[in-house]
């Protein structure tokens, strides 16, 4: 007997109340332990176009719709009487029988009411999809019902108003194919049994115990926790003869590839360390493997970051450094350096910072080899030996003091599991926000994954770059020849979101690998309101609309902890907080030790954001003098450094932006901000 959760379902508990939910998830718990049994009180649905459709009752007012074939049981939704009936009276569950998945279909209604507020079809007018025939379009898995209305669809706009209709890899594939994408019709297995259909799974998990369906139920939104597109899948469950390389925009579920992989290989019983950049990554990390995983499988993996591993290295090896900050190395650099050296003291610096620092080079041979691609003026080998001069004795110095920077804080690490002095604690490493290390950072992490790296998997995003340390795998000796892999479907925005964040940054990224990659084919299977883009005289006009705007978003049924705002700098939130404040708004203000679970609008830096969600988000104070800040961009002389600066700080806004799932609203005072003004042609400003 298989006892199977439609992936809407968990959404329809978030239109219910809290008591609702308590008794919707018990009769859930007491149907998978024994569907038969007499008290689940099942009645065929009446005027359903499926036959195979039932209403069980939850309470004196709640019912759950359920799909029954043969010894297969499928709970699909949950909700008040009227509207659990009229949800199954407009659904029908068939099987598709080009792709052999099993579809829930919602009824077709026509082409007119759906595209009501267009002029309508002309016999002269090209269709999106002319240029395939029925066939295809069929192959897709396009429910036959629906080709009708697809026939009518124009432009992209049209294609938009019918994907939250359709099964969710019919719409992804037709949006892949509008955007002139070359899209392979799925070839089903024969005689394989519809549960076993990828797109199947995409749609329905089989629950296996009580559990297993406890630990969805806990996070009813959070769908990643058992339902998987078939590319994550693949990732989280494959095995590889090498390091791998997961890449993809910004909600399109790397992190849930990297936390399911983390399951997996713990469920296999090996020692996992998940690791990135910052302390509040990881307590997020933390959080949703919480969620995902056995109190068995959490024991096998520690979520840490790298700092922290690192140090639990040295410590084992009885090495203690203490940390030393860029202005003491620059008073060192400035102390030994001479006149005959053919650096200058701002070039010293910028040579320890863009060449020693990233190369971790500690001894002669080391700089004397080393690339200085980039560095604008030439070293022959007596100035590098000049140069090198300087910088041994600066080295001697830390070393005395048994002071590191983290650059060779990391080396110290490294070499101690490569030399043997020490084995890795861990059987495979997982690495999130992989974009923000940096190349000594790496090549630890590397060195614990092991010589071969076949359990070495990182994740990331180059055009989510917001902290220095640009680098390629490749240049780091780590080889992802063949194992690179990119996701294109965005699971946690709006296409209406997704489309304007995308404007700010390139549609190519960096690819971590020294070259770029295309994102064309990136699409969202959610619609939602576009974004809204304000200019204002002054910040406290600004405060007054943004504070305004809150209070509708909570008046139509928003939580305060469901909406982040974000600056550039916290100094930014002055004007704002008074405003919210005396607006009855309750404010929490991110730190470095998060704002966890507070019911409170979140405040923080642009910086903050990384990682976190909400159904909306304000970027505020997006103003030319703001972003890119200035102070983050002269502290750059050297002209890459600096064009490097200018990226980062467009990555910030692109960041925050997509930490919105629903609403997005970008703000400035006086002048925008020139990332606006990039895609001003691309994007309307509400003035």
């Amino acid at each position: 007997m298989n006892v199977l959760i439609y992936k809407s379902l968990l959404k329809s508990l978030g239109d219910l109340s809290g008591s609702e939910v308590k008794r919707t998830t018990e009769f859930m718990l007491k149907f998978q332990d024994n569907p038969t049994q007499p008290g689940v009180s099942l009645e065929r649905v009446t005027k359903a176009k499926s036959d195979n459709l039932w209403s069980a009752r939850i309470s004196r007012d709640l019912r759950a719709v359920i799909y029954k074939e043969g010894d297969t049981w499928a709970l699909l939704h949950a909700g008040h009487h009227d509207d659990a009936y009229n949800w199954a009276q407009n659904r029908k569950v068939e099987l598709n029988n080009k792709t052999g998945a099993l579809q829930i279909v919602e009824v077709t209604e026509s082409a007119e009411a759906i595209l009501s507020d267009r002029q309508f079809w002309q016999a002269n007018q090209i269709g999106l999809f002319d240029s395939h025939e029925d066939d295809y379009l069929l192959s897709l898995g396009l429910p036959p019902s629906w080709l009708p209305v697809t026939r009518k669809l124009l432009t992209e706009e049209d294609l938009l108003k019918i994907i939250e209709k359709l099964p969710e890899e019919v719409s992804e594939r037709l949006l892949q194919v509008a955007l002139g994408e070359l899209v392979t019709p799925p070839l089903p297995k024969i005689n394989a049994s519809p549960l076993e259909n990828e797109d199947t799974q995409r749609r329905f998990v089989t629950v296996k115990s009580q559990a297993e369906l406890e630990k969805i139920l806990k996070a009813p939104l959070a769908t990643w926790i058992g339902f998987l597109h078939p590319s994550q899948k693949r990732l989280a469950t494959g095995n590889f003869n090498g390091p791998v390389k997961v890449t993809g925009s910004a909600g399109t579920g790397k992190t849930v590839v990297a936390l399911h992989r983390a399951r997996h290989l713990a469920r296999k019983g090996k020692r996992v360390l998940l690791t990135t950049f910052v302390t509040t990554l990881c307590d997020n990390l933390t959080r949703n493997l919480k969620l995902l995983c056995t109190e068995a499988e959490l024991d096998n993996i520690v979520v840490a970051t790298v700092a922290k591993q690192a140090g639990d290295i040295l410590k084992q090896a009885g090495q203690r450094y203490e940390i030393i900050n860029d202005e003491e190395i620059k008073d060192l650099i400035d102390s030994f350096s001479s006149d005959s050296c053919p650096l200058t003291g701002l070039e010293l610096w910028q040579e320890w910072q863009f060449v020693i620092q990233p190369n971790g080079v500690s001894h002669w041979d080391e700089y004397r080899s080393v690339s200085r691609s980039g560095r604008g003026k030439g070293l022959g080998v007596r100035d590098r030996k000049n140069v090198w001069q300087i910088f041994e004795q600066v080295l001697h110095s830390l070393d005395t003091q048994h002071k590191l920077d983290w650059s060779h804080y990391f080396r110290r690490a490294t070499i101690a599991i490569e030399s043997g002095r020490l084995d890795s604690p861990f059987d495979a490493v997982i690495v999130d926000e992989v974009q923000d290390l940096r190349p000594q950072e790496l090549k630890f992490l590397s060195a614990l994954a092991g010589r071969k790296g076949e359990e070495f998997m990182m994740v990331g995003d180059g055009n989510q770059r917001i902290y220095q340390g640009r680098f390629s795998f490749k240049s780091l000796g780590i080889n992802i020849q063949g194992r690179s892999n990119i996701l294109k479907v965005n699971y946690r925005t709006t296409e209406q979101i997704r489309r304007f964040a995308d404007n700010l940054i390139a549609i190519s990224s960096d690819d971590l690998n020294g070259g770029q990659e295309s994102r064309k084919g990136t699409i969202s299977l959610l619609q939602g309101p576009h974004p809204i883009l304000q200019g204002f005289s002054g910040p406290e006009e600004e405060a007054k609309f943004v504070t305004a705007e809150v209070q509708k978003l909570t008046a139509r049924g928003l939580h305060a902890d469901e909406i982040g705002i974000f600056a550039r700098t916290k100094y930014l939130f002055k004007d704002l907080k008074t405003h919210l404040t005396a607006a009855g708004i309750p404010v929490v203000l991110l730190d470095n030790q998060s704002a966890g679970s507070a019911k409170a609008v979140h405040v923080g830096s642009m910086h903050r954001s990384k990682g976190l969600e909400f159904k909306a988000v304000f970027a505020i104070q997006v103003s030319a003098q703001n972003l890119p800040l200035t102070q983050a961009v002269n502290a750059e002389t050297d002209k890459r450094a600096k064009q490097e600066s200018i990226e980062r700080e467009r990555h910030l806004l692109y960041v925050t932006a997509t930490r919105a799932r629903d609403f997005t609203y970008i703000s400035w005072s006086g002048q925008p901000s020139r990332f606006i003004e990039d895609m001003s042609e691309k994007s309307q400003f509400n003035n």
